[in-house]
């Protein structure tokens, strides 16, 4: 019994009715009248269910369990004695529980379920409780411990009692499987193995007679619960309906499959019908072995064949019933069979179907023959009509080569036959013979009526149909035919062709006629044909046409195929890498091996498509070879076994295509069925092996041993296999483990002589090794001790007929002296000696980071002495016992950087390259920085700048007489810095100058930079030096520590003038009298500042006055906070221009050039002509004039309220102008009145002169007057 959630393959037990899936139970109670469960509580496993009442118990073992079936217990009788002991059993003998999951741990889990109302619960008449209990089949038989059979009885009894009454035991009686059972109150399941299952599909629900029908089987093989690992023997039984007749060669996938057995109706008499009984000699039994299946494997292939309708099959439906069945599977028989139903309709007329006879001495199927052979070809004819046919009429054409195209003529359409006729040797036409079929139930009337017709006609040119053309006509002139008997033309003439038959293989097609057929009777006419040195692959494919009287139209049979079938014999030699006899993943097939085939005898097989030969074949690429078209038989397959191999162990392991199957002497025997395919006749060849291990070997000593290396520095390295003349074989990486072995298939063969080479390059000839690494011995077969003598990577193997393993070699990894690096100190001086920092090796052998027992020094300091244990020491000086402690330097006075080098040696004496020493020495430094600064912050900062304005600056080194020690441009960084080798020491006063010029004692900066932002000696940020000499001179003085190495920060602060641009305003128009116009914005710019805020006024105009925020400007007023729109000047009147000049000054108090402002302004004129007009033309024009009759004229300029403003005679070119100074000003309206009198605001002119001509205001002389004619 088992929980309802373990239940995984009928998972819906879970889902049904009530019950917890903890449980084993499900339970359902109906007819709940008079609420028996009210009150009841919820069950404790189940709290959210409805209340059971029910009290649920469970037992785990029996009082006598002889009765079981599992323990041998009688299953033909009733046990209710056994039950009831059981059920009565007192709980002292039998322990009752309600705990579920301690009864599962019993030693052979719960035997028995107890289900009891709980006490004070009365059930209602007409209510009840469905309950299930979840089984699983135990996996062993109790009694024995074995796995379960097939068969075994799976048995369940049941007991109750009502009301405390007495107990209602079963009658239940198991019976045995696969008898019945009986009684109540207990039930059985049969235990199956994997079980088969089939369904069958066909292609047509109905047909007629000669029609054919493709079936289909769909078949399975599992169990329950998906095992894996399992197998069995399948087997497939078909009975086919009455005159079904199989078409040979129809099976597919026939390669799965092959063709059926014919069994007979014994065979299947599980299956057979009461109503449709299976009848030998008029229903095929079908056989297919499956052979041995994979449960739950990729499913059985579908499998599929071909059936023919013969003349006699039934009208109406015809079963066809199919069984499986397997040892494994005790299912009954109604779950492992399937059948289908095909309607045959039988047509109002003559019915052909075409089949053969069977020739015991020619039996099917059909192998290659070299002596004459019969096939008989079978035609039932049945007459469908429901009155009498006469004078029935069949033409049959033999097969001819050419029958699958459409040259048959068939009435008046051309047809072919369905698979072309292709034969090799003879064939011709042995007999004919017509009777009435054994499965006639009425009179086919042949006797003395029929007579038989023979032609030679070519097939393609004869009417299959007879009653159609003049040539089937017997008594026509044209007729193709002459009369014969059975057995042949018998020299017969046809005298449309003046041709006389001698003998049967001029026959192309055969014809007999003369029977009466009554309805539904079947005359069967026979035509024999004779084959000889015919080939598998052959085919003789024939039909037949038939008419008679009582019928309208002719008809044709089917079109039936017999073909010469062929076994085959073959597979592979393949080369056995691992001589383990089995063809694994990767082991190449052996090309070119000849391969004879002999007969049980030891004779050669002819070839059957070249007769005078024997059949020997040679192994193609991959090894494989095929001995084809050959009959069944007893064979022998003979292998030349080639030079340099042997035979691999025969039939190794359980999987026989994928042994070797020749014995010591290459020679397989084997019993061909007919047309059988056996493609599992292996060889397996063998060679010697050549095998060995590379090590990493720097031990010293004289063996080749080591730890396995295959890549050294992660170089792969690679063995190269060379024959005896030095030619490369075959090249491989060398394993991951180091070890490589060379097989046959890279050349090796026995009793021959090779090299190994061993190498980072492929197909190597000689030895090279990744750089740093070198060869330490070789050995051929290699047992631990020596080398070969030779170190040169390159080892000679022997081989015999056994495989060479061991051949080894040894390499190792010269070892490193590590570089050294010491920080840098004070230069002690003098010939004080400091200790060099310990030498280190590497090697991968003797280990890592670890002290060398011997060195070189392979170059000396140039800038130091080196000493070991006090002794000055050489170049190429060797050092052994090597003692960290004993080895110094001196290095040379000042700032020094002293380097040596040395190697090391490891245990096999390799030297490693030279290492460097690098010990570096420092004096006293003096550094500083030089800033573009200039914000006037009382600090020495800024930006970095090394070439103000492009200019290098240079920072010179002093001593305290003023003495140039040293000259340094300044770098990028706006940094400089004098060492030990500038002549700096501790405790030492210098200046450093700041200058333009190299070398030069005195501080200069380029044109509009100065020295205003001052000087730090190891500046802090808080202000400039404020030396004595003063502050901002280019020049610093300080004293270095004494005792710091280094004296940072000396800087230099430098700030560019800041700059004023001249302006040059565009003229304008003079405003005139105390009119004010603004300035235009000051163009002032600085490198530190940006844009500064300070002007100075440096002079004023003299023809105007400077305004700034409506205040007269003073000379040399600094104005602060310069706001552009505050400045204006007063232009004197008339055309002006006006000057004055102005500065700027940074944030460091760094005033510019003065710059110059330009302003110009223009008068505004008002002027005119008079002119002596008077021709009329409508234009102001003519001849100039100012004193018409010598009288003067006047202009006078009036404002536009009539006052007069200016008054001015005409001038000689009778022109006239008003300045600014007369009151002109822009934008403004006037008059100007002509008149002989100054000031005068009214016109006037000499006598006889007048103003007829007009004004015109801003005269355009083409465009008329202003039409007053006024004099204004």
């Amino acid at each position: 019994i088992q929980p309802i959630k373990d239940n995984v393959k009928y998972k819906n037990i879970g889902n049904r009715y009530t019950g917890g899936p903890d449980l084993p139970y499900r339970y359902y109670i109906w007819n709940d009248d008079g609420n028996y469960t009210d009150g009841m509580d919820k069950d404790a496993n189940n709290p959210n269910n409805d209340p059971i009442p029910y009290i649920v118990e469970y037992a785990t073992d029996y009082v006598d369990d002889s009765f079981l079936p599992s323990k041998g217990g009688d299953t033909t009788v009733s046990h209710a004695a056994d039950i009831a002991r059981e059920c009565n059993a007192s709980d002292s003998n039998i322990k009752w529980t309600t705990d579920f999951e301690e009864a599962m741990k019993g030693p052979i889990g719960i035997t028995k379920v107890r289900i009891r109302l709980k006490s004070g619960v009365s059930v209602p008449p007409g209510s009840g409780m469905y309950f299930w209990i979840n089984h699983k089949i135990r996996e062993v038989d109790l009694a024995t411990n074995q796995p379960m059979n097939n068969g075994d009885l799976i048995v369940n009894y049941a007991a109750h009692k009502f009301n405390y009454g007495d107990w209602s035991y079963p009658s239940y009686i198991p019976g045995t499987y696969p008898g019945n059972h009986s009684g109540w109150n207990g039930d059985r399941v049969i235990y199956s193995g994997p079980k088969v299952r089939i369904k069958k599909d066909e292609s047509r629900a109905t047909a007629s007679p000669g029609d054919e029908v493709t079936y289909t089987l769909h078949m399975s093989y599992t169990d329950d619960i998906g095992s894996e690992g399992h197998s069995g023997e399948v087997k497939v039984v078909d009975i086919l309906p009455k005159d079904f007749k199989y078409v040979q060669g129809s099976i597919a996938p026939s390669e799965e499959f092959g063709e059926p057995t014919i069994g007979t109706c014994a065979d299947a008499d599980d299956i057979n019908s009461t109503t449709s009984p299976c009848v030998d000699g008029k229903n095929q039994v079908l056989i297919w072995d499956l052979g041995t299946r994979d449960v739950n494997a990729p499913g059985i292939p579908d499998l599929n064949y071909t059936v023919v309708i013969g003349a006699a099959a039934k009208n109406g439906t015809n079963t066809n019933v199919v069984k499986i069945e397997s040892p494994t599977d005790a299912s009954p028989i109604s779950q492992r069979k399937a059948d289908i139903g095909l309607s045959i309709d039988v047509p109002s007329s003559i019915n052909i179907v075409k089949s053969t006879i069977e020739n015991p001495n020619y039996p099917s199927p059909r192998e290659r023959t070299t002596t004459s052979k019969e096939i008989n070809f079978l035609m039932d004819m049945r007459n469908g009509k429901d009155g009498n046919l006469t004078e029935l009429d069949a033409i049959d054409i033999l097969p001819f080569v050419g029958d699958g195209e459409k040259v048959i003529h068939y009435n008046n359409i051309m047809v072919n036959r369905k698979v072309p006729t292709h034969f090799h040797g003879t064939m011709k036409f042995k007999s004919a013979d017509f009777g009435q079929s054994s499965n006639s139930e009425t009179t086919c009337d042949y006797s003395g009526k029929i007579k038989y017709y023979y032609t030679n006609e070519n097939p393609k040119n004869i009417n299959i149909a007879p009653n159609v053309s003049d040539e089937n006509k017997l008594d026509n002139a044209k007729s193709i035919w002459c009369e014969g008997d059975e057995n042949g033309p018998n020299g017969c003439t046809i005298t449309s062709k003046n041709f006389t038959f001698t003998d049967n293989s001029e026959v192309t097609a055969v014809r007999v006629k003369g029977a009466t057929m009554e309805k539904q009777s079947i005359c069967q006419f026979k035509v024999n044909i004779e084959v000889k040195d015919n080939l598998a692959g052959d085919n003789y494919s024939n039909s037949t046409g038939a008419s008679a009287i009582g019928v309208t139209l002719p008809v044709l049979s089917n079109s039936l195929a017999v073909p010469v079938v062929g076994s085959s014999l073959g597979d592979r030699v393949w080369l056995d890498t691992n001589k383990n006899g089995i063809q694994d993943d990767g082991e190449r097939g052996v090309a070119g091996v000849t391969v004879h085939l002999l007969d049980a005898s030891g004779n050669p097989v002819k070839d059957p498509a070249n007769p005078s030969q024997d059949y020997v074949v040679t192994t193609d690429a991959n090894g494989n070879y095929e001995f084809v078209k050959l009959n069944s038989g007893d064979y022998k397959v003979k292998f030349d076994i080639p030079t340099g191999y042997a035979i691999t162990s025969k039939d190794a392991g359980d999987n026989d295509s994928k042994d070797s199957d020749a014995d010591t002497n290459g020679e397989i025997t084997k019993t061909l069925g007919v047309d059988e395919h056996d493609k599992d006749e292996d060889l397996g060849l063998t060679t010697p092996n050549i095998s060995g291990n590379i090590f990493d070997d720097g031990d010293g000593n004289t063996n080749v041993n080591g730890d396995a290396i295959a890549k050294p520095d992660g170089t792969p390295l690679y063995v190269t296999l060379l024959d005896e003349q030095g030619n490369v074989l075959a090249t491989k990486p060398v394993n991951d483990d180091g070890t490589y072995e060379f097989t046959g298939n890279d050349g090796v063969r026995a009793n021959k002589n090779y090299k190994v080479v061993v190498s980072k390059e492929q197909n190597a000839t000689a030895s090279t090794l990744p750089d740093g690494w070198n060869n330490t011995g070789e050995k051929e077969n290699n047992s631990g001790n020596g080398k070969d003598g030779t170190v040169d990577g390159i080892v000679e193997v022997h081989v015999a007929t056994a495989d060479v393993p061991n051949n080894d070699f040894g390499i190792n990894k010269k070892p490193s002296a590590q570089d050294k690096s010491k920080p840098s100190e004070l230069n002690p001086g003098g010939t004080t000696k400091v200790s060099v920092p310990e030498l280190k090796k590497d090697d991968k052998e003797d280990g890592n980071n670890t002290k060398p027992k011997k060195l070189k020094v392979t170059q000396l300091p140039t800038n130091g002495k080196l000493y070991y244990d006090g002794n000055l020491l050489s170049a190429g000086d060797i050092i052994d016992n090597y003692d960290p402690s004993k080895l110094e330097v001196d290095p040379d006075d000042g700032d020094q950087t002293v380097v040596f080098k040395y190697s090391v040696f490891d245990n096999d004496g390799q030297e490693s390259d030279s290492a460097t020493v690098t010990m570096p020495f420092t004096g006293v430094e003096l550094s500083g920085h030089i800033f573009d600064d200039g914000n006037g912050d009382g600090s020495v900062n800024g930006s970095s700048i090394s070439k103000p304005d492009g200019k290098q600056l240079y920072a010179t080194l002093l001593d305290k007489d003023g003495k140039v020690l040293a000259s340094k441009p300044i770098d990028a960084n706006g940094e400089y810095k004098f060492t030990g080798a500038d002549g700096v020491t501790a405790n030492t006063k210098y200046s450093v100058v700041l200058t333009t010029t190299k070398d030069s004692a005195t501080p200069s900066l380029p044109d509009t930079w100065n020295n205003a932002d001052g000087e730090q000696p190891n500046n802090s940020g808080a202000g400039n030096d404020g030396q004595t000499n003063g502050a901002g001179d280019g020049k610093l003085t300080l004293t270095t520590s004494t005792t710091e190495t280094t004296n940072p920060n000396n800087d230099f602060g430098i700030n560019k003038a800041p700059t004023a641009v001249d302006k040059n305003a565009t003229a304008q128009l003079n405003p005139g009298n105390d009119k004010q116009v603004q300035v235009p914005t000051l163009e002032v710019s600085d490198t530190e500042d940006g844009t500064p805020n300070t002007i100075t006024i440096k002079d004023l105009p003299n023809n105007a006055k400077l305004y700034y925020n409506g205040k007269e400007v003073t000379k040399g007023q600094k104005i602060t906070d310069y706001d552009p729109k505050k400045l204006t000047v007063d232009p004197d009147n008339g055309d002006q221009t006006v000057v004055f000049h102005y500065t700027t000054t940074d944030k460091a108090g760094v005033e510019s050039d003065p710059a110059t402002v330009t302003m110009p302004f223009v008068n505004v004129q008002l002027s005119g002509t008079i002119y002596d007009d008077g021709n009329g033309d409508n234009n102001i024009n003519g001849k100039p004039i100012n004193k018409p009759d010598s009288k003067q004229l006047y202009a006078t300029l009036l404002d536009k309220d009539g006052k007069v403003l200016a008054s001015k005679p005409i001038a000689a070119d009778g022109s006239y102008k008003f300045e600014t100074a007369d009151g002109v000003e822009a934008n403004e309206e006037y008059k100007i009145v002509l008149s002989t009198s100054k000031d005068s605001k009214t016109p006037s002119l000499p006598a006889t002169w007048n103003n007829a001509d007009g004004e015109k205001s801003l005269n355009d002389k083409t465009n008329g007057n202003d039409g007053a004619a006024d004099g204004i």
